[in-house]
Order: structure tokens, then sequence, then C-alpha cells
């Protein structure tokens, strides 16, 4: 079975560590398009950012999302 960062990492994600989050990146060469998914661990959110008003959530994006909050042990 795959871990959260594994299954971020096959659909093109970058895993960083930072105070006190877990953040996948996503961008696109030669454009301006980017996305995180931020797991904040002391507020036990998860916020997407980017930079388009609307985010699409592919389900295999939503089952790595369901995976990492489950490791984490939020579900």
């Amino acid at each position: 079975m795959k871990t959260a960062k594994e299954m971020f990492e096959e659909l093109g994600y970058q895993r960083n560590v930072e105070n006190e989050k877990i953040i996948y990146l996503i961008e696109t060469k030669g454009s301006f398009y980017y996305q995180e998914i931020i797991f904040n661990l002391l507020k036990k959110v998860i916020v997407i950012d980017g930079n388009f008003l609307e985010v699409a959530i592919e389900n295999n994006l939503l089952k790595a999302i369901n995976k990492q909050a489950e490791a984490l042990g939020w579900i």
C-alpha cells in the first residue's frame, strides 16, 4: 500500500515540512500556475492554495489528501 507522500509524488507534487506544516506543492513549468495543499499540524486543518480561485480536486488527489489526513490521525 502506498504512502500519502508516494501518492502525491505520483501526481507531481513536491513535499516540504516547515513550521508545523506539511506542504505539497505542484508548479507548472513555463507558466504561473501553482497549487499547494497544506496540512496545518497545529490547527489540524487542510488549506488548498493556488493562484486560481477555482481548485479542482480529482479523484486521485482526493485519495492522497485522505491518506495524509489518515496518517496524521485526523480521520
